[in-house]
């Protein structure tokens, strides 16, 4: 997949003008983002803005995969500002007797 995503850029950069391509090595790492996508309607997603299921009481989604699209940094520190958010939602809705 590397190798053909490599021979795609290489021949967009051409397409557009470029006059050299440089292709790096990166390491063996991946994002699985978007899989439960994040959604007001469960018609467009997976999960509500707090990252719990649509379809399922009680199921949260806490990690990357409920991303709506994919940014352009590394999506570590989004995960974990989205996890603490709801671990305070989920303690909120547990004192008051929701959960």
């Amino acid at each position: 997949m590397q190798n053909y995503g490599f021979k795609k850029m290489r021949e967009l950069c051409q397409a557009v003008g470029a006059r050299r391509a440089i292709e790096a090595q990166v390491e063996p790492t991946v994002h699985h983002l978007g899989v439960c996508r994040m959604s007001e309607r469960p018609h467009d997603g997976v999960v509500n803005p707090w990252g719990r299921s649509h379809d399922i009481p009680n199921l949260f989604i806490s990690d990357g995969s409920q991303f709506p699209s994919a940014g352009a940094a590394n999506p570590t520190l989004t995960i974990v500002a989205l996890a603490i958010r709801q671990a305070e939602y989920i303690s909120d809705k547990m004192s008051a007797g929701e959960i």
